[in-house]
């Protein structure tokens, strides 16, 4: 089981260089390591392809490295960092052939019983 919350390990997997400048190492690891919907992230070969490699490619990493069978894309309604990504990390997860089941919810203790559902589904799915 892996993530890439905010939170998670997108936030703690990253690690700062050591030597050098700690100032400068510091702001290399926040402003360039975390990959985050609201961190630019230069284009590689200006592409759509190009694009999501640069802006998802940690995703491709981590699920190579724990050996993902599939993968939940869960947003919350309203998180318009998130949401307004939803389109390419869909097709950027079926490039590297993960099986993705996309939630979004508002957070409420009274949608649990559908996401439940949902999320053992798509488990048997993926099986």
């Amino acid at each position: 089981m892996a993530d890439t919350l905010c939170n998670g390990a997108r936030d703690s997997l990253p690690r700062t260089d050591v030597g050098g400048d700690p100032l400068q190492a510091l702001a290399d690891r926040y402003l360039g390591k975390i990959n985050c919907p609201k961190t630019y992230r230069k284009n590689k070969g200006g592409t759509f392809e190009g694009d999501a490699v640069s802006r998802f490619g940690d995703i491709g990493t981590y699920a190579k490295e724990f050996k993902v069978d599939g993968a939940i894309l869960y947003v919350y309604k309203y998180c318009d960092p998130f949401g307004f990504e939803v389109p390419a990390r869909k097709a950027y997860y079926k490039s590297i052939q993960v099986p993705l089941l996309h939630l979004e919810d508002v957070y409420s203790a009274g949608t649990m019983g559908q996401l439940r559902t949902r999320v053992q589904a798509f488990l048997e799915m993926i099986g």
